[in-house]
């Protein structure tokens, strides 16, 4: 009986894999309607882009980095991991990039190392006391990947990757005024 339970529950642990959706593998303006499924319909508080919104990542794997469910333990801010796909509108649901919130150590650190071997030096970067940040752009997908990490205590430090069109601006907008996401960044990290 034993060996039966654990048969089985191998055979679950091994069709989950193979479910995983890979974050990095999806192409700007492809629909993401399946992957939307089941998740909340939200607007990113930061750039105000129309967001699928998630913190259940153990169904997500980014640059060969199994992602997961992780609430900072015993910190006040309650910090936790999650992830906004972000789309044009939730009728067409095409994909224009992610925002990832990271804060368990293990996986940002495998991440960095990926997005490090796969993009080489970055574009441009800052790095002071307070934040990491740094810019590689992918001229074949013609997109941005934005890494930025906030040292909040000494012992807690937040990640956020966001990788999105090169021409996104935010809040959805198609006002020219609007700022461009890489504006945006480049003014509140990069300056």
């Amino acid at each position: 009986m034993k060996t039966i339970l654990k048969l089985m529950i191998l055979v679950t642990l091994i069709s989950c894999r193979q479910n995983q959706i890979k974050l990095d593998e999806l192409k700007i303006n492809q629909n993401i309607a399946q992957i939307g499924v089941g998740l909340r319909q939200d607007a990113d508080p930061i750039y105000g882009f129309n967001s699928y919104f998630t913190d259940e990542l153990d169904k997500f794997k980014i640059f060969g980095v199994q992602l997961s469910k992780y609430r900072y333990p015993n910190n006040v801010m309650s910090d936790y991991s999650n992830i906004y796909l972000y789309v044009d509108n939730f009728k067409n649901n095409n994909f224009l990039g992610l925002r990832l919130n990271l804060v368990k150590d293990k996986e940002s650190n495998e991440i960095i190392k990926a997005i490090s071997n796969l993009y080489g030096q970055p574009l441009y970067k800052k790095i002071d006391s307070n934040d990491d940040a740094k810019v590689w752009y992918d001229k074949k997908e013609k997109k941005h990947i934005f890494l930025i990490i906030d040292k909040q205590t000494e012992n807690f430090k937040g990640f956020e990757l966001i990788i999105a069109k090169d021409d996104i601006r935010i809040e959805n907008s198609n006002d020219p005024k609007t700022n461009k996401l890489f504006d945006q960044i480049k003014m509140l990290y990069l300056q």
